[in-house]
């Protein structure tokens, strides 16, 4: 539980986590969450991290870089939490940031990181992953994913897949999936079925993004139908959480197309 003593109000929209709370009607849990849904002052763990709680034992993490040509670069991960354990799907860009948001786990929702996703290989995504292995967490990514982190000399993932595994974090089960190469050619997404929450990191733009980001080992021609897989599979989800930006719906999935046919 939060301490009654903490500082920090969260300020979430208690309507928008309606939807993937206990005891609440059909219609309160029927349709996505869209992404004007989403109005809020996160908690503030540090002077660039911060967390806000997206649904029933899930939180947001979004930690800031200065990037030299894109300014204060907010990354999103998600926290993962059941009976006494936490999962970090993408850590924050740095160990310390890293360091910063564990602590504040344990310390205020009296868990411990026990699992880390990395769902590709840029800092954005394991930046502290050295450091969440220091603090005893076991790591999982694509095949892919842990040779780009060898051929780097950064961190590697040790456990890992050629295109799908499932993996428990306490009682709750993680689906992590490989649709096909996008934003980078490792791209993996992580569903959390008993809310319906995608993490579909940097595969999907936000609806506020308005160019594809940074694509120097994007898959163009591919993206695309690893869209159309990705909504196959997940189309149901009732809210997806881009690698940057606002969490929305389905909407993601034909804003980053719109994104990808326009004129570059």
């Amino acid at each position: 539980m939060i301490r009654a003593a903490s500082p920090v109000v969260i300020l979430w929209g208690f309507a928008l986590l309606s939807w993937a709370l206990p005891g609440r009607g059909a219609e309160a849990t029927s349709r996505p969450v869209m992404a004007e849904d989403f109005e809020a002052e996160n908690v503030a763990i540090g002077e660039d991290l911060e967390v806000a709680p997206l649904a029933n034992g899930v939180w947001l993490h979004v930690s800031y870089r200065e990037i030299e040509g894109y300014g204060r670069v907010p990354a999103n991960g998600l926290v993962v939490v059941s009976d006494g354990e936490a999962a970090l799907l993408d850590t924050p860009w740095t160990d310390s940031q890293t360091r910063e948001l564990v602590g504040w786990l344990k310390a205020e929702l009296d868990v411990r990181v026990a699992v880390v996703v990395a769902t590709h290989s840029h800092a954005d995504c394991m930046g502290g992953l050295g450091a969440a292995h220091a603090l005893g967490a076991r790591s999982y990514a694509l095949d892919a994913t842990a040779d780009f982190a060898k051929r780097d000399g950064s961190p590697v993932p040790e456990e890992t897949f050629e295109s799908e595994r499932d993996i428990e974090v306490g009682s709750r089960r993680l689906e992590l999936r490989f649709f096909g190469p996008g934003h980078t050619v490792d791209n993996t997404v992580v569903w959390i079925p008993d809310v319906q929450v995608l993490f579909a990191g940097d595969v999907l733009r936000s609806s506020g993004a308005r160019a594809l980001g940074n694509i120097r080992e994007a898959d163009l021609e591919g993206w695309p139908t690893t869209l159309d897989r990705l909504e196959r599979e997940y189309g149901r989800a009732r809210m997806m959480v881009p690698g940057h930006g606002a969490p929305g719906g389905p909407e993601l999935i034909h804003h980053t197309r719109d994104l990808l046919a326009a004129p570059r």
